[in-house]
C-alpha cells in the first residue's frame, strides 16, 4: 500500500480531487474518461482502508511509524491505515481505538491512580 498513516491519505486524497477537477480543463474526453475511472478506483480503494487510531505522548519517527504500520497489517488487516495523534498527556503508551473498541495504555490513568491513592 503507498500510505501508512491517514494524513498522508489525506494529501494524496485532496492531489487526487484537484487531478479530478483538472482532468475537466483539458478536454480530452476520451482520456478522461480513462483518468476519471481510474481516480474513482482510487478513492475507493483508499475509503475501504480500515482505521486504526493511536495516540500516543511523542511525535512518532518514520521508523515508529514504519514499525506500528508493518505490526498492523500483519496482525490486524494488510488493508489498515494509521491515525496518529500525539498528546503529550498521557505521558507514556498508547491511546487504541479500533472500530469501537477502545484501550488506554498510557501511563496517564496509572499515574492518577497512584495520586489519589496517596
Amino acid at each position: 500500500m503507498l500510505f501508512r498513516t491517514k494524513s498522508e491519505v489525506v494529501r494524496v486524497m485532496a492531489r487526487l480531487e484537484e487531478d479530478q477537477k483538472n482532468l475537466y480543463r483539458v478536454g480530452q474526453k476520451s482520456t478522461n474518461s480513462i483518468k476519471d475511472d481510474q481516480l474513482r478506483e482510487i478513492k475507493t480503494s483508499i475509503e475501504s482502508l480500515r482505521e486504526l487510531k493511536l495516540t500516543i505522548a511523542i511525535k512518532p519517527t518514520e521508523e515508529m511509524i514504519e514499525k506500528i504500520y508493518n505490526w498492523a497489517t500483519k496482525n490486524i488487516d494488510p488493508k489498515i491505515i494509521l491515525d496518529i495523534c500525539v498528546d503529550p498527556k498521557i505521558l507514556s503508551g498508547a491511546q487504541v481505538s479500533f472500530e469501537g473498541k477502545f484501550g488506554n495504555y498510557g501511563l496517564q490513568p496509572r499515574w492518577e491512580e497512584y495520586e489519589h491513592g496517596i
